[in-house]
């Protein structure tokens, strides 16, 4: 069974931050028979070496512009570790700057938009089960040539399972202040696309 692992990067002033689009995407595969690890921090880049092994068939890095910094430190410390596991950028950033991203010399594929059915997709061609050309919202390069391939439609939320909450088993939730004045634990709802 392929091992997949997601990573969404800390940013300045964070340690780590849940994110509801990784835990889609990781609920998702998971009902597709993949093993699935979510990282919410990359405080300590060592905690990588505990889902990276033999069976990683890639990692994914979920990141907005101010965390480009960070995921930039965690690819270099995965390729370090193992130069065959593939790099994946799915995001704001990404969505919003494919070609930008896709250059960079670490990273091999760039995704557009909704990720949850590119994702499988993705792994699939992985696998060397489907074709990476015909993979709607990706961009890719080869033989130093990016392509863009065709535009994914944005998925349907309630066509997608539910999350599968028993897949975060690391996070520590972040303390927000309340009305109250008080610190409180926060989680997260994934109620709609975009910023809620």
């Amino acid at each position: 069974m392929s091992n997949i692992l997601f990573i969404n990067p800390c940013y300045e002033g964070s340690t780590s931050d849940f994110s509801c689009g990784l835990l889609s995407i990781g609920s998702y595969l998971e009902t597709k028979g993949y093993k699935i690890n979510l990282l919410f921090s990359s405080e300590n880049l060592e905690d990588i070496d505990l889902y990276l092994d033999e069976k990683t068939i890639y990692i994914g890095i979920s990141a907005m512009t101010v965390q480009i910094p960070e995921a930039l430190k965690v690819i270099k410390y995965v390729k370090e570790k193992n130069k065959k596991v593939k790099i994946v950028f799915g995001g704001y950033h990404s969505t919003l700057f494919p070609e930008q991203t896709i250059k960079h010399e670490m990273v091999d594929f760039a995704i557009v938009g909704d990720a949850e059915e590119t994702c499988l997709e993705l792994t699939k061609a992985l696998e060397g089960k489907k074709e990476i050309k015909d993979i709607k919202g990706l961009v890719w390069k080869k033989d130093g040539k990016i392509i863009f391939n065709e535009k994914r439609d944005f998925t349907n939320n309630l066509e997608l399972p539910r999350m599968n909450y028993s897949l975060i088993h690391d996070y520590k939730p972040i303390k927000r202040v309340a009305e109250s004045g008080n610190k409180v634990n926060t989680g997260v709802v994934y109620s709609a696309k975009g910023c809620p």
